[in-house]
């Protein structure tokens, strides 16, 4: 019924990290972003969205009560391989609007929309760096592409640094 992509750029992502002192918080707000979309056009119909667990956590009602102040968070289950919650708020007609949100351990090997979902963020990310390489390949031709996994990514800076001099690239962006 639906599928999207959020995209962010390096500088964003670097801004992001410096306004919310975590990656992990970058990512979370990215995820909020999805739910929030998720219970705005479909919260009418109660959907159930499995998320993969975010890093090491097991305990997202704060986080969620954050991205949705006005709703109900119930705790539907915490255990060691998912964290269940119920979202509910009411529409403001005399019914409620909800959602349930799992954080699932390993999701992706579980649930296909997840794995789905996986293929179509490392598609994206693939069309983006294939776009950077190509940026940087019109100003050094012989330049060897990166896949920009940090090895490669390490090699790639080397590489570029008479580019970055000679163009006058702000690498702080």
């Amino acid at each position: 019924a639906d599928l999207s992509c959020l995209v962010m750029t390096e500088h964003e992502f670097n801004e992001r990290v410096d306004l919310l002192k975590s990656k992990a918080a970058v990512s979370f707000s990215m995820v909020g972003v999805q739910l929030g979309r998720i219970f705005g056009k479909y919260g009418n119909k109660w959907p159930r969205v499995i998320v993969d667990r975010q890093g090491s956590r097991a305990h997202y009602r704060g986080q969620l009560h954050t991205l949705f102040p006005e709703a109900t968070i119930k705790i539907v289950a915490e255990v060691e391989h998912l964290s269940r919650y119920e979202i509910k708020m009411s529409d403001g007609c005399g019914g409620d609007r909800g959602m349930i949100v799992t954080f699932s351990k390993s999701a992706d090997g579980l649930h296909f929309p997840v794995a789905f979902a996986s293929m179509l963020a490392k598609y994206v990310r693939e069309l983006m760096m294939k776009r950077f390489n190509r940026y940087f390949n019109g100003l050094m031709p012989e330049l060897k592409p990166t896949a920009g996994y940090v090895q490669d990514a390490r090699r790639f800076l080397v590489d570029i640094e008479s580019v970055i001099n000679e163009a006058g690239i702000d690498m702080s962006r």
